[in-house]
């Protein structure tokens, strides 16, 4: 018995336009900007996970804070922080130092404060448009 497979596009002009196209980088470029601002509002609205523990929301009323029960939102500098960068050959997140300390782990609890959830479908769109691209590119 022989097995015969056929597609209807072709690999080649598939790789040649992801490699050439700056297909990913053009999805991220459109991307990270909503990430950044869906995750200031994540940390404001306290969704951050897991809870800090109740000695540090004491110890943060004691000195004042505005808001002791939110995770990195004491002195709100992580959320003032947090930008897109975007340059002609990189996009990426940049934020406070402690900010990646936070994400990984390193010495401190894990909370990860990125919020890739995509509420109003926003970067769904946006992807859904590059992948029509995509899609167009790669036809026989």
């Amino acid at each position: 018995m022989k097995l015969e497979i056929k597609t209807n596009f072709s690999f080649k002009k598939l790789a040649n336009y992801v490699k050439r196209k700056g297909f990913g980088f053009r999805v991220s470029r459109a991307a990270v900007p909503f990430i950044v601002k869906d995750s200031k509002n994540f940390i404001r609205e306290g969704k951050v996970t897991p809870d800090i523990e109740q000695i540090t929301k004491d110890i943060k009323r004691r000195r004042g804070s505005p808001t002791p029960d939110i995770p990195l939102m004491d002195t709100g500098n992580l959320v003032k922080s947090l930008k897109a960068t975007i340059t002609r050959n990189s996009v990426a997140i940049s934020g406070a130092s402690y900010g990646k300390k936070h994400l990984e782990g390193d010495g401190v609890k894990e909370r990860l404060f990125l919020d890739l959830s995509d509420p109003n479908n926003k970067r769904d769109k946006i992807i859904s448009e590059e992948f029509k691209k995509l899609n167009k590119a790669m036809k026989k």
